[in-house]
């Protein structure tokens, strides 16, 4: 959307046993700040 961004981010270690969340998992919906 023209003039709308979206910044995301989840941080996640990559280990011989697979992949390992270090950060809380972003919601389904993301929120929308500064309308």
């Amino acid at each position: 959307t023209p003039g709308k961004q979206l910044v995301h981010e989840e941080n996640i270690v990559i280990t011989e046993d697979g992949a390992q969340y270090l950060s809380h998992r972003a919601p389904q919906e993301m929120p929308i700040a500064g309308i």
